[in-house]
C-alpha cells in the first residue's frame, strides 16, 4: 500500500465516521422534535414520517458516495433493508400487548429483544457475507430476513387488532 493511498483511506474513514455520527444522532434529535415540527410547520404525518426515511437513506448513501470497496454493495443494501423490514411489526405487537400496563415503556424493549435476536443475527451475517464477497451466503441470510419480516407482519396483523380491543 502506498503512503499516499494510506492518507486517502484515512480521509475516507474520517468522513465515513462523521457521516455515521450524524446518521446516528439525527434520529435521536429528530424524534422528540417531530410533534413540534408538525405544529410549527403544519406537517402531515406522512411528511413528518419521511424525515426518518431521509435518515435511513443517508446511511445507505455513505457506501455509494465514498466509493468504498464493497464487493457486493447491492447485497449489503438488501440485507440492511430486509433487516429493518421486520422491526416495526415486532415493536407494534409488543406495544399492543403492553398497552394497558403502567410499565410499558420498560417492558417493550425487554419483550422485543429476544424476538428480534434471530433477526439481528441474520442481518449481521448477511452484511458480513456481502462485505466478504460471498454472494450465495448473503442471499441465504437475506432470504431468512425476508421470511422473518413476513412472519412478524402476519402475526402483527392478526394479533394487534385483538390486543387493542
Amino acid at each position: 500500500m502506498r503512503a499516499g493511498s494510506n492518507r486517502l483511506e484515512s480521509g475516507k474513514i474520517a468522513l465515513l465516521s462523521a457521516g455515521h455520527l450524524i446518521h446516528d444522532a439525527y434520529p435521536a434529535i429528530l424524534a422528540p422534535l417531530i410533534p413540534l415540527l408538525k405544529a410549527k410547520l403544519g406537517l402531515s404525518n406522512a411528511l413528518a414520517g419521511t424525515l426518518a426515511v431521509v435518515a435511513a437513506v443517508g446511511g445507505v448513501l455513505q457506501i455509494g458516495l465514498l466509493d468504498l470497496d464493497v464487493p457486493l454493495a447491492g447485497h449489503l443494501v438488501a440485507a440492511a433493508a430486509l433487516g429493518v423490514l421486520g422491526l416495526p411489526a415486532v415493536v407494534v405487537l409488543d406495544v399492543a400487548l403492553t398497552l394497558r400496563l403502567r410499565a410499558r415503556a420498560a417492558l417493550v424493549p425487554i419483550l422485543a429483544l429476544p424476538v428480534l435476536m434471530p433477526q439481528l443475527i441474520a442481518a449481521t451475517n448477511a452484511s458480513a457475507a456481502a462485505l466478504a464477497g460471498e454472494g450465495p451466503t448473503s442471499l441465504a441470510w437475506s432470504a431468512l430476513l425476508l421470511a422473518m419480516a413476513v412472519v412478524y407482519g402476519a402475526i402483527g396483523l392478526t394479533i394487534v387488532p385483538t390486543a387493542i380491543e
